[in-house]
């Protein structure tokens, strides 16, 4: 396989503000959307672990999956549906951006449920046999109700941004539809990444019914002023900074990658810093300096990389 090539650009507003993209693509799951509307910008990143919002004008959106079905498919349906709904003058527009996203939730499991009558029972012998499961919901990609069930089983969490409010939801809906169901339907979509033990240790601490997580996003405000500079970044970013020789501790990484934001070098990388000056876009450069600098030796190596996750960034300078 060839290593991974950069995919940058920038976006530059009528008034103004700049949008640097820049995504290392490996698994070539994350998706990236900019999308100018009548209130602002949405910008998004579809990834694999969170969606993000923020500023007075901008709507950020992050979003996690475990495949690029969901990604692919959240990337054309949300932006579109906030935009759509999006009203700065809403007295209650933080529980419309929450009911946004539970619509969008429900809606990717609805169309399983509608695949089978109402209260089925699921201890039934008959969903026993993965034959009659399949007669209902389709033997591969080549079914239609088979594709659009697999959205509502790959996983995603939500973080975003937008007129000053900043909001954080999840999902992943082998947590969120009973075990049997889990078991007898959805897990023929995609295997559950979950062991039945994990599911009897939540029993047995008494949560016994879903949803053991939730879409529903805490929505908080903020205000972004012109000269701030707002990183939306998948969580490739901050997670690649396992790999050095000497790993950054978690909870010291976006430390060190606002340094790197901030032009100043931070020791605890373990090599030279590319300068702000040089011909790569802002968002190329923070995923340079956060994975090998200077440093051509680790360069080959990062870009070799297969097994490393995607990593997407959009740096915005108001």
């Amino acid at each position: 396989m060839s290593p991974a090539e950069f995919v940058s650009t920038t976006l530059v507003l009528p008034d103004g503000t700049k949008f640097h993209q820049s995504v290392l693509p490996t698994k070539k799951e994350d998706r990236t959307v900019v999308l100018p509307f009548e209130h602002g910008t949405i910008v998004a990143i579809f990834d694999g672990v969170h969606l993000n919002m923020t500023s007075a004008k901008y709507l950020i959106f992050d979003q996690c999956h475990h495949s690029s079905d969901l990604s692919e498919y959240a990337s054309r349906c949300i932006p579109q549906l906030v935009a759509d709904r999006y009203n700065p003058n809403d007295p209650n527009l933080e529980q419309t951006i929450q009911q946004i996203f539970q619509d969008f939730d429900r809606s990717l499991l609805s169309p399983v449920y509608k695949l089978f009558k109402e209260g089925e029972d699921w201890t039934d012998g008959h969903w026993e046999d993965p034959g009659n499961v399949h007669e209902v919901i389709g033997y591969g990609p080549q079914d239609a109700q088979f594709r659009e069930g697999r959205l509502a089983v790959v996983g995603t969490t939500m973080q975003y941004a937008g007129d000053g409010k900043t909001a954080r939801c999840t999902r992943r809906f082998h947590l969120k539809a009973p075990q049997l169901f889990v078991k007898r339907v959805l897990g023929y979509f995609y295997r559950s990444p979950y062991p039945p033990s994990v599911y009897q240790e939540w029993v047995l601490r008494r949560n016994t019914t879903p949803p053991y997580i939730s879409s529903t996003p805490s929505v908080q405000r903020y205000e972004l002023l012109p000269g701030d500079i707002l990183v939306l970044a998948s969580d490739g970013l901050p997670d690649s900074m396992t790999v050095t020789q000497s790993p950054i501790p978690p909870a010291e990484r976006w430390d060190v990658l606002m340094s790197l934001v901030g032009r100043r070098h931070d020791e605890r990388l373990d090599h030279e810093r590319i300068p702000s000056d040089s011909s790569y876009n802002p968002a190329e450069l923070l995923i340079r300096n956060s994975l090998f600098g200077k440093d051509e030796a680790k360069m080959v190596k990062e870009l070799d990389d297969t097994g490393r996750d995607d990593i997407s960034v959009v740096f915005m300078e108001i």
